[in-house]
């Protein structure tokens, strides 16, 4: 239990901190009524409960360059002790993932492909139409706008596309020679 001058000053702390005028304020802050605050004051005591919600709010904490110092402390202690083993570690991990990519695990290929738009009509487009009918591919003109997603889609389906990359022949990395793609 606190005596008179201690509970007002504790009130008095509360309502400097943060700004408050009025003794019901502080009585919200406590989460309880203006009347059980009156009779605290009245009682010459805060109920514990109260005073250790209060404890966080008042005592002093240290300040983060003795935080980080210590921190820094407990790492370099890490290092000095565990050091050798935390290296060992990690480059023996690294051989492992090395040995593994390079000579266990299969290589997954993908290729990807995007169609950036350079306008929104087709008469941006009237120089390329006659090289891309000559390829199989169907572009709008006079105006026209272009869907841009079905262009794409189209580009793979055209048979020009498919014929140039069928003949074309690729390094495979497992059997070291020149393969052609197959459908």
């Amino acid at each position: 239990m606190q005596h008179t001058s201690n509970v007002r000053q504790i009130i008095d702390q509360i309502m400097k901190k943060y700004g408050y005028r009025h003794h019901y304020q502080v009585a919200e802050f406590f989460g309880v009524t203006a009347q059980t605050l009156s009779g605290w004051l009245k009682n010459n005591a805060i109920p514990h409960k109260h005073l250790l919600m209060l404890q966080d709010e008042f005592t002093p904490t240290l300040n983060t360059e003795e935080l980080e110092h210590d921190f820094s402390k407990k790492i370099i202690h890490l290092f000095q002790s565990k050091g050798k083993s935390i290296v060992i570690f990690t480059c023996t991990m690294s051989l492992v993932a090395f040995v593994y990519f390079k000579f266990i695990a299969t290589p997954l290929f993908t290729a990807k492909a995007s169609v950036i738009p350079i306008g929104d009509n087709g008469s941006d487009l009237a120089g390329l139409a006659g090289t891309a009918a000559q390829m199989g591919l169907n572009f709008p003109v006079n105006n026209e706008t272009i869907a841009w997603d079905e262009l794409f889609l189209e580009i793979l389906r055209s048979n020009g596309v498919q014929r140039r990359l069928l003949e074309e022949k690729f390094n495979v990395s497992t059997t070291f020679e020149q393969e052609r793609l197959y459908i």
